[in-house]
């Protein structure tokens, strides 16, 4: 569905009571938190722990006339501003949709599907995914199935000519029709479906079932065959979805959303890897050997085990905290991630927050030594050294090294 968009003559109260309204199923923090861009400006989707929401519900068009439909351009729109929006890590595509018109459907689903390469989207039919919905969701690479009620499938196409030449002749209405071109007036409600027309209504029907089935195939690693033989059945409940292999897991979206989150934040927390050589502060004699004398040890170089970001944010939004998903990405960003729950807590300002960020790298920057904090029985220790005596130290190996070679 067309998402409400505010205007300078609406309040943001009034133009949340419309969203909530037309997206009330979304409950996580009742939406109440729409996500802004830093120049103030609403995104048509929620962000929760990195992870942006796309809802994909009702019937699926490609131009929307009544309020339960969603159009396929809306939907496109929605994958590519979140992919291009710098606080999105990965996307959900939240499914609650019988299907829809073929029109626009498959480009949409390659769409999607080309969304996948620049960030991650899972899908979770929450709770139905079904025909059109499932062609949506098929563009995750994983994808989640109700526990019990709701389902994915119905992988098919249908379509319907109604005749009311009959109903029209009782009323005592005779149309009559002036075309020109063969096959113009193929497939009209006023009579019966030729042997030509029907053989090429059936024909498109087949091609794009044809489409339809290569998608499932490819996303879902089946072959050809097998999708056929799934029929256009629906599979409803954990065991079925995911004995079908149309779904990975079974959850609910709260599920679903979570686990991502983690699993985002976990190759996000790659990025606290550094190579051994940087965090020696014992070198063995080959160690120091292949150090540069020129090495500088600064004091964000080290780096301590990362903090449970995952758990970080689980505890602020169950406490309707969304802005923490912001603090923690920006502590993250300035290399201390591990002030994000002190901030959060204290319910510290962005603005104060990028000020003490900022004063703690430069006094960083100016200081010789580097600290490594380790777990231990006794909790934690912190342990310095100092860049001079490093190499110093390093300067001794080798001095060393080149005697006892001589």
């Amino acid at each position: 569905m067309p998402t409400p968009k505010p205007s300078n003559d609406r309040t943001v109260k009034s133009y949340l009571a419309e969203l909530h309204e037309r997206l009330g199923r979304v409950s996580l923090c009742e939406l109440g938190l729409v996500t802004e861009s830093p120049s103030g400006q609403r995104k048509p989707y929620q962000i929760a722990g990195g992870i942006a929401i796309i809802n994909i519900s009702g019937v699926l068009v490609n131009e929307a006339v009544w309020h339960d439909e969603t159009e396929y351009g809306d939907i496109q729109q929605e994958v590519a501003m979140a992919v291009a929006d710098d606080q999105v890590h990965g996307i959900l595509l939240r499914v609650n949709s019988p299907g829809g018109e073929t029109t626009g459907a498959f480009e949409t689903a390659q769409s999607l599907i080309a969304a996948g390469k620049e960030k991650t989207i899972w899908s979770i039919a929450d709770p139905i995914a079904y025909s059109g919905g499932y062609l949506m969701a098929v563009a995750g690479e994983k994808i989640y199935a109700p526990p019990i009620t709701g389902g994915v499938g119905s992988i098919g196409v249908r379509s319907e000519h109604w005749n009311y030449k009959e109903l029209l002749k009782k009323a005592g209405i005779e149309v009559e029709q002036f075309s020109a071109g063969e096959g113009k007036t193929a497939g009209n409600p006023y009579e019966p479906l030729s042997k030509e027309a029907r053989a090429q209504l059936q024909g498109e029907i087949n091609r794009l079932y044809g489409e339809f089935v290569g998608v499932v195939s490819d996303r879902r690693k089946m072959t050809p065959e097998k999708v056929h033989a799934l029929g256009a059945w629906l599979y409803e409940g954990k065991e079925r979805a995911l004995g079908s292999g149309l779904a990975d897991r079974a959850g609910k979206f709260e599920d679903a959303l979570a686990e991502m989150a983690g699993f985002v934040q976990q190759k996000s927390t790659q990025s606290f890897t550094v190579s051994a050589a940087s965090v020696v502060t014992n070198p063995t004699q080959k160690e120091a050997e292949s150090m540069p004398d020129t090495t500088e040890v600064k004091a964000d170089a080290v780096v301590a085990t990362p903090p449970d970001l995952n758990q970080i944010r689980a505890d602020a939004l169950s406490a309707g905290k969304s802005i923490a998903v912001e603090v923690i990405d920006l502590c993250m960003l300035a290399g201390r991630p591990a002030m994000a729950r002190g901030f959060i807590d204290a319910g510290t300002s962005m603005a104060d927050i990028r000020s003490k960020l900022l004063a703690t790298k430069t006094e960083a920057a100016g200081a010789e030594t580097s600290s490594a904090i380790t777990p231990d029985a006794g909790g934690e220790k912190s342990v310095e050294k100092s860049t001079k005596g490093l190499l110093a130290q390093r300067k001794a190996a080798k001095v060393a090294a080149q005697k006892g070679g001589k």
